[in-house]
């Protein structure tokens, strides 16, 4: 086994967390090149009980979202564990706030409550141009019942 140095260590750390906040940003601003970019090609997204497989399922399942909606991924509490020089993990605290009526919303959208918080767990590998998520799934737990 190759050591890695306490640099390399964080430097791995920090280019992974990147990764996952850039994601959580993309997704909320629709950009979906961005989405698919964080994942390996074939990366698994397991989104709702769907494992969704490769970019180009990923893309599909990101032009089924609704353009009407307002939504924010609230990503805290990052903890990347260093598997070696070409893998990580990741669990990531989520909290969603979501709003889609149907129609376009004006800002700002007024809510009672976030729509879940959740914990993704997700797997990262070095690719020849970054890190990207190899795989990734989140475990809702709490749904929130007092939304808009």
């Amino acid at each position: 086994m190759v050591s890695i140095s306490d640099h390399q260590r964080r430097s791995i750390e920090h280019d992974c967390e990147k990764v996952i906040q850039n994601l959580f940003y993309a997704i909320d601003e629709f950009d979906y090149d961005s989405v698919v970019d964080s994942f390996t090609r074939d990366g698994i997204w397991h989104r709702f009980g769907k494992a969704v497989t490769g970019h180009e399922a990923i893309r599909s399942e990101l032009n089924a979202r609704s353009n009407f909606q307002v939504i924010r991924h609230i990503a805290t509490n990052v903890i990347v564990n260093v598997l070696d020089a070409d893998t990580a993990s990741a669990v990531v605290y989520v909290k969603t706030y979501k709003h889609d009526d149907g129609t376009p919303a004006p800002t700002p959208v007024e809510l009672r409550a976030p729509m879940l918080l959740g914990v993704v767990s997700a797997r990262l590998s070095r690719q020849a141009d970054g890190w990207r998520i190899a795989e990734q799934d989140l475990e809702v737990s709490f749904n929130f019942t007092e939304r808009q």
